[in-house]
């Protein structure tokens, strides 16, 4: 072999090291992460049970009452994707490892679903904020 051919190859078994590396590290990462998604649903489904109860309860919002139900319903119908993300990966997993890898494959989709259900509370705030002034 020539130099040029080794040092090529050199280099191409250090990137594919680098990147074996950067799986490892986000496979280490990515249970913590799934405990992280899993408390975010938790107290999202809180809040969203309180703000729904509230809206019940509450008698002077009602003319905004079916803008605010409809806001509410959407996030709802946002964690309740979320949590099918979560049950899935539980479903398929045939062990932790698995469940890690499935995680990082969702990942885009579970992060297009935070980005869905921030919209869906800034349209809440603002309809909350209406209503209050």
């Amino acid at each position: 072999m020539d130099p040029l051919s080794i040092t090529a190859a050199i280099l191409s078994v250090g990137q594919a090291a680098d990147s074996l590396l950067r799986v490892i590290r986000q496979l280490n990462n990515a249970s913590r992460e799934i405990e992280s998604f899993r408390s975010e649903i938790k107290r999202l489904k809180l809040v969203l049970d309180i703000t729904n109860s509230t809206l019940l309860t509450n008698t002077r919002s009602t003319a905004h009452a079916a803008d605010i139900s409809a806001v509410l319903a959407d996030c709802a119908k946002i964690v309740k994707n979320m949590e099918d993300v979560c049950v899935d990966r539980k479903r398929t997993a045939a062990g932790r490892h698995v469940g890690r890898f499935i995680w990082m494959q969702n990942r885009g989709k579970i992060e297009g679903l935070r980005r869905e259900l921030r919209d869906a509370l800034g349209l809440l705030t603002l309809i909350v904020v209406v209503v209050k002034s």
